[in-house]
């Protein structure tokens, strides 16, 4: 057992792109010994990893994808010296429950719909029958609507806070937003797992206006934001990231699990980890998803609305299988989703490298309830052979009749990471913003202060939201060791 302990004036937990972020604002004003990274895996990046097929191709089975718009991560790629590629757009190809178009709507309407008349359509988006594609988008304009309505930072004093934090997605879905066309509900419920990575009726629909009103539109969602790749992929960034800091003097410990944290306002922090090593420091930045704080022994304990929030948080699901093809058999689309009730996958994406000799491969996303099954029951063999058998269905008649032969294939199974145990973000329970009234808190208490894009305050979620996060606690610390010296 280490039972060794140093002293710092501050003390990073967790080496993902937050904590990373972190550290490297704080030299801006620190010495790089005053800085202390410890991180429970064994490797930095967090929830962004970098994986290889064949020839050292490399692909992400973590976080994946950036836009124009997300100017953090950009810098960050420039300062590494980091390649931005355009994302595969051509199109989306859907798989929906369809009745009929109106025929359908008016069996619903009068409460008519049975499971003979439901069938599965596959077709690209403009392909849907009109009335449903109609549909699908007067119920994105009114979710639009809705989400301009929610006050950024202060959902819970919306109008009908309440009713919508008590109420899923997929309830008011069925209720209201798109009771009698299951199209149109279909893909509204795949765009919210796409985003929380859990499904529908875990999410509640104040949480998904408000991410909604923070990015701009529902559309920002499903498609700006997966417009951009890194070439050699994100996982590259958090590694670049990590060797610069390291290079400059800083400490990053790996496989340093943190299990006791007591702090105070006057006398700093002393963080333990399960291997008996201590450390002291004047601050404490906790750059690690919501949930994994309550796995934390804090004395004392988080107090007020952060600490019921904290309580509240459940961390997302997905499974991401990437899989790579002898030839390319799916055609006209370059990203299939489909209504989570129809198949056990819900969203494929190509992404092929855009150099090089041709190749052709999808990234196929299993998420929420589906994704914390078969990552507990199912071997990884297993996984992928349902992710291609889903895909092909996925991408139409055509591609599920063509010649399919794997080459290779990766996957990341992040409900099976240890200390993450999930994945790209965590939620919030129905009821708990508008009962705690605190929804993504960083207000900093006694000498801690946190990070994790779960707390940015924009692009949450996102690799960008991450790198936010963790310079906006680097400012705060800052800020607070000058004002004690």
């Amino acid at each position: 057992m280490n039972s060794s302990s140093s002293s710092y004036k501050v003390i990073v937990v967790g080496a993902g792109l937050a904590g990373l972020s972190c550290a490297s604002k704080l030299l801006d004003s620190l010495a790089p010994s005053d800085v202390v990274i410890v991180e429970a895996l064994d490797r930095a990046g967090g929830r962004t990893l970098t994986s290889c097929l064949p020839e050292d191709e490399p692909v992400d089975v973590g976080a994946c994808w950036v836009c124009p718009r997300q100017k953090n991560v950009h810098r960050l790629l420039r300062e590494h010296g980091l390649d931005v590629i355009e994302q595969q757009t051509s199109g989306i190809r859907v798989g929906v429950r369809s009745a009929g178009g109106l025929t359908g709507w008016l069996s619903r309407a009068f409460g008519r719909e049975t499971t003979t008349t439901t069938t599965t359509l596959f077709t690209t988006l403009r392909g849907l029958p009109a009335w449903d594609l109609i549909q699908y988008a007067l119920l994105t304009r009114r979710v639009n609507r809705m989400a301009r309505a929610i006050p950024i930072g202060r959902p819970w004093d919306a109008k009908g806070a309440e009713r919508l934090d008590s109420s899923s997605v997929m309830a008011w879905l069925k209720e209201e937003g798109a009771p009698n066309n299951s199209t149109a509900r279909g893909l509204m419920a795949a765009t919210v797992q796409s985003v929380f990575c859990a499904d529908a009726s875990q999410i509640s629909m104040l949480l998904f206006l408000t991410v909604v009103a923070e990015e701009g539109g529902v559309e920002v969602l499903l498609e700006e934001a997966q417009t951009q790749r890194v070439a050699q992929g994100n996982g590259t960034l958090s590694r670049r990231l990590a060797a610069s800091l390291v290079e400059r003097g800083v400490e990053i410990r790996l496989g340093a699990e943190v299990v006791e944290c007591s702090h105070s306002a006057t006398d700093g922090a002393t963080v333990a980890t399960r291997d008996g090593a201590r450390f002291r420091g004047r601050r404490v930045v906790l750059a690690v998803p919501p949930p994994a704080l309550a796995g934390l022994s804090l004395e004392p304990k988080l107090a007020g609305p952060l600490g019921a929030e904290v309580a509240a948080q459940r961390m997302g699901k997905v499974i991401k299988v990437v899989v790579e093809f002898a030839a390319r058999w799916w055609e006209g689309a370059h990203c299939a989703m489909v209504d989570p009730e129809v198949l056990t996958t819900t969203l494929a994406f190509d992404v092929s490298p855009l150099q090089g000799p041709p190749r052709h491969v999808l990234a196929i996303f299993f998420f929420g309830a589906k994704a914390e099954h078969w990552s507990a029951t199912k071997t990884p063999e297993e996984r992928r052979e349902e992710a291609v058998r889903c895909a092909r269905l996925m991408f139409g008649e055509a591609a599920d009749q063509a010649p399919c032969e794997v080459v290779a294939s990766v996957e990341g199974d992040w409900p099976a990471v240890p200390f993450i145990r999930g994945g790209y973000m965590s939620y919030p329970v129905l009821s708990s913003i508008t009962q705690t009234k605190s929804y993504s808190s960083s207000v900093p208490q006694s000498c801690l202060h946190f990070a994790s894009t779960e707390n940015a305050s924009a692009w949450r979620g996102y690799m960008d939201g991450a790198i936010q996060s963790g310079e906006r606690a680097a400012a705060e610390v800052a800020e607070a060791l000058q004002t004690t010296t």
